[in-house]
């Protein structure tokens, strides 16, 4: 029942990847990368935010190699897209920038592997379309053209999927798409001043956090500088540690 609510979306999904001139061939949309039944039983709900998926998930001569139940499907198909979607990280993930999410969210008490707490999902915010050239390489028209569909279904998705955390890692231009309704401003919860060897950074690495309301309930934002890859200029340990803090402002709620 809970794949079937997401079956009008994987139509949007379909739709903004035909339309988009530029997408990766032998590829398909990516509304989502994660186990869905297992996150519905979370009893801590996280989602992490991306751009745009990456080119990397339909690799050069074996596109299907991480979504092999997805060979040859088409928008028709519903189930077993969805299915192929759900077993992302049972086969085998883009671990070479997923798991720099993974480890924040490790500190968070989540993951996006099986055999965790909390089973973690990952979305994309500005369109669901893999891009070739990459879209830092995309003209403007392009971009927008993209958009257009994308920030509108990432809506969509997260009224659907009610995270209790969301995790950014993006341009800070980006934030500005956010639609749901502020709870409050964003605030600085920690700076890190030092880096991995102890030396000082020239600028703190801030960790900035706002609620928002999803569909009436609360949901802790947490974002961190990208760098390539998420919290890219952080260490696997302070990586872990922005999910610790994550997590212990979260447990506060959002009139702390």
């Amino acid at each position: 029942m809970k794949r079937a609510r997401l079956i009008p979306l994987v139509e949007e999904a379909w739709e903004a990847y035909e339309c988009a001139g530029t997408r990766v061939r032998s590829s398909m949309p990516i509304l989502f990368f994660g186990d869905l039944d297992a996150y519905f039983k979370s009893s801590f709900r996280v989602v992490t935010v991306g751009k745009n998926p990456s080119r990397e998930e339909f690799p050069k001569g074996s596109s299907w190699k991480r979504f092999p139940k997805c060979e040859g499907v088409t928008a028709a198909d519903s189930a077993r897209y969805l299915k192929g979607l759900c077993s992302y990280f049972h086969v085998d993930p883009y671990n070479k920038w997923f798991r720099f999410y993974d480890t924040v969210l490790c500190g968070a008490g989540a993951g996006y592997y099986p055999g965790e707490r909390s089973t973690a999902l990952h979305t994309d915010i500005a369109s669901p379309v893999a891009t070739d050239p990459t879209w830092k390489d995309l003209n403007e028209s392009k971009q927008k053209a993209l958009l257009g569909k994308g920030v509108p279904l990432w809506h969509k998705l997260l009224k659907r999927l009610k995270p209790q955390m969301v995790l950014l890692s993006i341009k800070w231009k980006h934030l500005e798409r956010i639609e749901f309704p502020a709870w409050n401003d964003w605030r600085t919860i920690h700076e890190f001043k030092r880096k991995k060897n102890g030396e000082q950074r020239k600028h703190p690495y801030e960790v900035k956090v706002r609620w928002h309301k999803i569909m009436g309930n609360p949901s802790l934002f947490v974002f961190g500088q990208a760098a390539e890859i998420p919290f890219g200029t952080l260490s696997n340990q302070l990586k872990r540690r922005v999910g610790e803090i994550a997590r212990e402002a979260f447990d506060k709620g959002p009139e702390s």
